[in-house]
């Protein structure tokens, strides 16, 4: 039963990364609503995106040393459409950082049981000593 479960949510999964990969080759759709903006998941009635394929893989050859911040867009379709660097060990960087980021896939963040888009800030220390930067400690880390 356990094994039906985890094969069900990998082709989800999958369904996800595909569905994502295509509108990234088109214009993107309006938004059905407003994104919400997202300071604190732990004080939000919305449930937090759930990443499908991570983006800072690309970003682990890039000998990134410090604190990256990024500002993310996922539309309620769970692609992320934009991204802003706010910080940045190497602002030279800061396009590549950008497009890795905007490369996301989740499954959508839901209020209500409904998915909904939203901007949120997501953090990682990309520190020599740890090969792998911070996992999503609540999506957001602080500073």
């Amino acid at each position: 039963m356990a094994e039906h479960i985890g094969q069900a949510f990998r082709r989800r999964e999958r369904q996800q990364i595909a569905l994502c990969e295509k509108k990234r080759s088109l214009p993107p759709e309006p938004l059905r609503s407003e994104p919400l903006r997202i300071d604190d998941w732990t004080k939000s009635k919305v449930l937090s995106p759930f990443p499908v394929r991570t983006f800072w893989e690309p970003l682990l050859t890039m000998h990134l040393d410090g604190k990256v911040a990024v500002e993310v867009l996922i539309a309620e379709d769970g692609c992320a459409r934009q991204a802003k660097v706010i910080q940045s060990p190497k602002p030279d960087l800061n396009a590549a950082v950008a497009e890795a980021f905007r490369r996301g896939v989740y499954l959508p963040a839901t209020l209500d049981h409904h998915p909904v888009s939203v901007i949120t800030t997501v953090t990682f220390d990309f520190s020599p000593k740890d090969p792998e930067p911070g996992v999503f400690r609540d999506f957001v880390v602080d500073d």
